[in-house]
């Protein structure tokens, strides 16, 4: 276990001391605005499901801010009987909602006390009525956890986990949790920035933004596990905030997000829990199997050498060959493999989750929605997800906002470089970095015909480029290799794999 922090009591009692309530690490900058999409008056006129929102779409501030008070009030209450020397105003603060924002899978209120301390309101879209399952209840609860659980065994900036309640029984009658308020930008809305720049300002911020967000990132070093699945907490998120979280134990991942609609036939329902893996080559080899079998079962209906078929076939023996060459587990020279380590990552590592300051400093990452444990190779130690959009489908340049590929691969050696110095002789994840958008983009597609297609097409234009990559993935699934084509290709996957 790593280097322990201060726990929420502690930030919380020095952060009432201070004269104003502010963000809890990031101080008092008025030249950050809340990163949110404000909308005040929400209808499906506007674009909104609602058979997924439902009555979420329709909450009132009033609700709202009543939540936020009873909060105010219950954290006065443990602050001062924790503490002597925190005072409370004799008159009560009073509260309102400065920020509306819809994300795709939650609605979320940015409440400011009249003491200008800020809290962000976050509920679930599927938190009404029998959309609100039992296994989102679990996934909530592991979500705030784990929130809590990074804040007090790492540096990394993120919210502070203040509350949640699981229930229908509250003033807004819907699930909601309660963390900090961060102040920053989206990191591309200043990446992109150039307004009375030079060419060599915009690029310091690039360089700041890359340097802090792998500098906070590498915070997660120190936090290894047996398995790979979510974090399970027995003890849930503690009522007080002077209590620490327990240890977790690995469980079942919930592949439920917040906006999953029930089937009413329950034909998925297999599909809303994944059990925990020992190994994460055992996990993708299930996923790679599960999908040439429905391909398979698919194909032979309209009959067994059309051409989906031979397509399919000619995917699925890359694809097996790519998946032998990924970095499983660590050596040590003349010893076996040491049973492989499984690490925590952001689960949707972009843009629009990385707040950050004027001058490009990460202030913090907000979206832990159903984070679990992950390969090495896939964990904290990857590069961002905006800088391997051109191993992404549908990535386009020349586009407003979009980089060339060799820009993208400029900043991934740099991001690279950061990790490496981030990391210094504490891990050797930093190893994975300069290809781990070759691994999460493979990973990223399995059980996707068409992803899958993509990416067997990136890499024979990367080593094969001189051919014709249709005919060349239905020749595999016809006539199988050639001689000596499996050897070539299996060394150059070797190769272009190792770490």
């Amino acid at each position: 276990m790593g280097p322990s922090r201060p726990n929420s009591f502690e930030n919380l009692v020095r952060l009432t001391q201070q004269q104003f309530h502010r963000i809890l690490y990031f101080g008092d900058d008025e030249s950050e605005t809340y990163p949110t999409q404000d909308r005040t008056h929400l209808s499906k006129d506007e674009g909104f499901d609602v058979q997924k929102w439902g009555p979420i779409l329709s909450l009132t501030d009033e609700a709202v801010v009543k939540v936020a008070l009873q909060y105010q009030r219950h954290l006065m209450t443990e602050l001062t009987q924790a503490d002597e020397g925190v005072s409370i105003a004799s008159a009560e603060l009073q509260a309102r909602v400065v920020r509306h924002a819809v994300g795709f899978n939650n609605r979320v209120f940015i409440v400011e006390y009249s003491d200008g301390w800020s809290i962000c309101v976050r509920v679930p879209a599927c938190g009404w009525g029998d959309h609100w399952s039992e296994l989102h209840i679990r996934n909530f609860t592991s979500q705030a956890c784990t929130m809590r659980y990074i804040r007090e065994n790492t540096n990394l900036p993120m919210p502070e986990m203040l509350q949640i309640d699981e229930t229908f029984n509250n003033a807004l009658g819907a699930p909601f949790m309660i963390m900090t308020a961060v102040k920053g930008r989206e990191a591309n809305a200043i990446w992109f920035d150039d307004a009375g720049l030079t060419p060599s300002q915009l690029e310091q911020k690039r360089q700041n933004i890359l340097k802090t967000l792998a500098t906070g990132m590498s915070e997660l070093r120190n936090l290894e596990f047996d398995t790979m699945g979510t974090l399970h907490f027995s003890g849930g998120l503690p009522t007080s905030l002077g209590e620490r979280i327990s240890e977790p134990t690995v469980g079942p991942c919930y592949n439920w997000n917040f906006g999953w609609l029930p089937d009413k036939t329950n034909k998925h329902e297999n599909d809303a829990i994944t059990h925990p893996y020992p190994t994460s080559q055992s996990w993708l080899r299930d996923r790679l199997e599960k999908w040439w079998k429905e391909m398979h079962i698919k194909d032979s209906k309209k009959g067994g050498e059309q051409k989906s078929y031979l397509e399919h076939r000619g995917i699925y023996i890359l694809y097996s060959m790519m998946l032998e060459y990924f970095p499983y587990s660590s050596k040590s020279a003349g010893m076996d493999p040491y049973p492989e380590k499984f690490v925590l990552a952001p689960p949707d590592f972009d843009w629009q989750n990385t707040l950050v300051a004027e001058d490009g400093a990460v202030q913090a990452y907000i979206d832990w929605d159903r984070a679990e444990t992950l390969p090495r190779y896939l964990g904290w130690a990857c590069v961002p997800n905006f800088l391997s959009a051109d191993w992404r489908i549908m990535y386009e340049w020349p586009a407003k906002h979009a980089m060339p590929p060799s820009e993208l691969a400029r900043y991934r050696e740099d991001y690279s470089r950061y990790m490496r110095e981030a990391c210094g002789d504490e891990t050797d994840c930093y190893r994975y970095t300069p290809k781990s958008h070759y691994f999460s983009s493979i990973e990223f597609a399995i059980g996707d015909a068409k992803l899958m297609e993509e990416m067997v097409f990136k890499f024979l234009d990367l080593l094969v480029p001189r051919t014709r990559k249709d005919e060349h993935v239905i020749r595999l699934g016809d006539e199988g290799f050639r001689e000596g084509e499996e050897e070539w290709l299996r060394e150059q996957f070797k190769n272009l794999f190792a770490c």
